[in-house]
């Protein structure tokens, strides 16, 4: 369910805001209070649409884009009734991949990749533009010869016969807490 937006009515979020910008609570209200029902909207969109939902982003104070998988599937523009009209939120078709399956594939991946015992810490994300699995590796002890063994086991684990890219790459400093 999408939150119907009502203008002038600003949450304890908005007025924060306002005073921390020195900005009107009218102009908050108008910049951010549409923020919430987007956020509902691209959930619905992606439960909904979970082959065809990509990315999503907040652009500007007024703007915010959606992305699909192919084209922008019948019935998306539906989801978004509920943001007022000051606010412009662009479909957009022509990602490379949905994000649901390809996550999917990623949380897979990056599971055997950070269980392997030569892996300190990792982190993992994917591209839906260009349909690619990222993943981001500290090594317990970085050589090229251990760099070289991970990326034959990504090619293992890959031997599903996924064709999905997936950019490896090693770095010799903290990933934060993972």
């Amino acid at each position: 369910m999408v939150q119907e937006y009502k203008e002038g009515e600003p949450g304890p979020s908005t007025v924060a805001l306002a005073q921390q910008k020195g900005i009107p609570i009218e102009e908050a209200v108008k910049r951010y209070e549409w923020q919430t029902p987007f956020s509902q909207a691209v959930s619905a969109v992606e439960e909904a649409m979970p082959d065809a939902y990509a990315s999503s982003e907040i652009t500007g104070h007024f703007t915010a884009s959606v992305k699909f998988a192919g084209d922008v599937p019948a019935g998306a523009a539906e989801y978004f009734k509920a943001i007022p009209e000051h606010v412009d939120v662009e479909l957009i078709g022509g990602a490379a991949r949905a994000l649901v399956p390809l996550r999917a594939e990623m949380e897979a991946l990056f599971h055997k990749v950070n269980k392997d015992p030569g892996v300190e810490q990792a982190l993992g994300w994917v591209d839906t533009d260009i349909g690619v699995i990222r993943i981001k590796v500290k090594l317990r002890v970085s050589t090229k010869s251990a760099q070289s063994d991970l990326r034959a086991k990504v090619a293992a684990y890959k031997a599903d016969g996924s064709r999905t890219p997936v950019d490896l790459t090693f770095t010799d400093k903290s990933l934060g807490r993972t």
